[in-house]
């Protein structure tokens, strides 16, 4: 089979990716890269990739097609957001690269497709290999792959310990999940994970919140530490040896570096202001403990995520997220709104002043514990959040704004606008035993694959471990491809 590898600017991804490209090789396979710029050539040179013939770069693609593909009308079957806005979101929270014209995107949407369409073509390419579609580049390589039959294989952190899940669609995972639901016999070994993952659910951490970088504090440190003056001396490198304007992710590098700093220092600044609007820690024991009021939980999220806005673009906005969940509950029922932890310091002082007033909201520390508070409620309402999920096995019912991938999971409502509210919420829920529950857990389990995606920790990176990954990945092929015969 031939494979095409996508490389983007996320940190250590290219070189997590060449070795398992490396071991799909070794495996008999044929592997092609499509890099969404030579900027990666200077921030995280590899020359197994930077130097291949197989090595396709869109920026470079772009500059010498530019002019062509700027007259040329978008003929595609897609809507602006399924392309483009999972890169607005990220260019809107971070206040950079707002200025290209309409030419320009223009340009850049005829070129994703037939940048993909002449790669797939012709190479004879079976298979699209990256993360789970994240971005404008991933979603066209997915979107004209799909048209040209290739399998696209997008690998994911699971929310299950030590596992992780090998995508095929953007939408579909949890149809997938429980395509033969009712035929899932549980084995003795199952049952046994099921019932030790439930005795130590409460202190479980999913792996990608594991020494997440950002959920950690921003200090005056962190923004003049040695490993900052470095990405800023790779940025002016940039700025000397690419044509920035064809990078069309990724702002002109000056802009870039000006636009992460001026954002580490309102992070820091909006967590120091925002501190006084949260209930005290202390109270909101009080109010749990002794069911003094009947609420939901509401988890706030991390922006910018493919979780939102590929899985929820309706939903990004998290203050008419919270004003019109507010404005849809019941007067005497009250929204707990808890912070997300990587989310700390995203919104400024306004936003917590202006949802602290709510007369129906109670903002909740990010420090607090999520699962002690979703186990007092009467419910959990979220856009994709893993609350979700965990209030699932809590027997809690889900109020579901977006796609995920226990959606079709017991007790999840999926609502398609927020004034369903008014009219489920009070709807009488039927009772599912931990046995039904387990059956769905187990089928979750057994979609997803032992071990985890080790992206940011080399020193842990191991020969075997990668040939482990390829193996599982021409596994899920195999599968998908008898699936669809």
């Amino acid at each position: 089979m031939n494979f095409l590898v996508l490389v983007n600017g996320a940190p250590k991804y290219k070189y997590f990716y060449a070795e398992i490209a490396k071991k799909i090789e070794e495996k008999g396979h044929s592997v092609y890269f499509a890099v969404n710029a030579q900027k990666s050539t200077i921030v995280e040179p590899l020359d197994y990739i930077d130097d291949s013939q197989n090595t396709f770069f869109f920026d470079r693609y772009l500059k010498k097609n530019f002019d062509s593909l700027k007259d040329q009308p978008i003929a595609m079957n897609e809507t602006w957001g399924d392309v483009l806005f999972s890169d607005f979101d990220r260019f809107f929270c971070h206040n950079y690269n707002l200025s290209n014209d309409k030419v320009y995107w223009s340009a850049v949407l005829n070129g994703l497709e037939s940048f993909f369409t002449s790669i797939i073509t012709d190479h004879s390419i079976d298979v699209v290999l990256y993360e789970n579609v994240s971005n404008s580049f991933a979603y066209m390589a997915y979107t004209v792959g799909d048209v040209l039959d290739c399998t696209y294989i997008g690998l994911i952190g699971s929310r299950l310990p030590n596992r992780y899940e090998i995508q095929t669609s953007i939408h579909s995972e949890s149809d997938a999940i429980v395509s033969n639901i009712e035929n899932v016999k549980l084995t003795e070994d199952e049952e046994k994970w099921y019932k030790d993952y439930k005795e130590k659910f409460f202190d479980t951490q999913p792996d990608y919140m594991k020494n997440n970088i950002i959920a950690k504090k921003i200090s005056l440190s962190n923004l003049i530490s040695y490993r900052k003056i470095l990405t800023a001396q790779k940025i002016f490198q940039v700025s000397l040896k690419t044509n920035a304007y064809y990078n069309y992710q990724s702002a002109r590098p000056i802009e870039n570096l000006m636009a992460m700093y001026k954002l580490n220092w309102r992070k820091m600044l909006n967590e120091t202001q925002s501190n006084k609007y949260y209930l005290p820690m202390d109270e909101v024991d009080e109010l749990i403990e002794t069911n003094k009021e009947n609420f939901y939980v509401y988890p706030t999220h991390y922006h910018p995520e493919a979780s939102t806005s590929v899985l929820a673009p309706d939903y990004t906005n998290e203050l008419n997220n919270i004003i019109s969940i507010h404005n849809n509950l019941p007067v005497g029922s009250y929204l707990y709104v808890k912070d997300h932890i990587s989310a700390r310091g995203i919104q400024n002082k306004d936003f917590y002043k202006k949802i602290s007033a709510l007369p129906g909201v109670r903002l909740i520390h990010f420090d607090y514990n999520v699962k002690k508070l979703v186990s007092h409620s009467h419910g959990v309402i979220t856009v994709t959040s893993t609350v979700g999920y965990e209030a699932v096995l809590m027997n809690k019912p889900v109020y579901l704004l977006g796609r995920v991938f226990y959606e079709n999971f017991p007790n999840v409502i999926r609502l398609n606008s927020f004034s369903e509210l008014r009219s489920t919420i009070n709807q009488k829920r039927k009772s599912y035993s931990d046995e039904e529950i387990s059956k769905f857990i187990i089928a979750y389990h057994r979609y997803t694959f032992e071990g985890q995606l080790l992206i940011g920790k080399p020193d842990l990176w191991k020969q075997e471990y990668f040939s482990d990954i390829a193996d599982n990945i021409l596994y899920k092929i195999k599968d998908v491809r008898k699936t669809k015969v």
